[in-house]
């Protein structure tokens, strides 16, 4: 199973948490505290973004005995919060002759092609690993109820927190899609 931080995620959760063992699940980084809060620990978590505020995806939720699958690009702090639970990839987004260079050494760690999305790459690794088919959640890409990612993630408690009664959770994003 591979999932997204979508809104769509919150009705999947459920499901999810019912059939547990029967799977192997692979999260998008910003999936992760939804995830956590609902008792899920993913098995792999998938994380592209070289941008501090990624860090938000994984504090506090972080349980143990989760591998995170970071692209090389990104931040540094991230990959030093999974110590021994760390696989790197490089994404192929232009030519690089460095990684080609470390490629034809046989250094490189895996090439993985620039997909446009954390949530697509989470599940290109969960087709990797699967060998068969593969189940999507919240991966929506589109923002049904003005909502654009489903609780507990930092873009939906960041809703919460900026919300004021003038300005309701919800209205700047409904506001903006209009």
């Amino acid at each position: 199973v591979a999932v997204g931080a979508g809104p769509s995620l919150d009705a999947a959760i459920p499901v999810l948490r019912a059939l547990r063992g029967r799977y192997a699940l692979v999260a998008a980084d910003t999936a992760l505290p939804p995830l956590a809060l609902s008792g899920l620990a993913p098995d792999l978590v998938v994380c592209l973004e070289a941008q501090q505020a990624n860090l938000r995806d994984f504090l506090p939720a972080r349980p143990g005995g989760v591998r995170l699958a970071c692209e090389l690009a990104g931040h540094p702090t991230t990959a030093r919060l999974f110590p021994g639970r760390l696989s790197l990839f490089s994404t192929t987004f232009a030519p690089i002759g460095l990684l080609d260079r470390l490629e034809s050494a046989g250094l490189a760690p895996l090439r993985v092609p620039g997909l446009g999305s954390v949530g697509v790459a989470a599940a290109w690794a969960a087709l990797r690993i699967s060998g068969s088919g593969v189940f999507l959640a919240g991966l929506d890409f589109s923002y049904p109820r003005s909502s654009t990612h489903a609780r507990g993630t930092p873009a939906h408690l960041g809703s919460l927190a900026s919300a004021t009664r003038f300005l309701p959770a919800g209205h700047t994003a409904a506001a903006a899609l209009a």
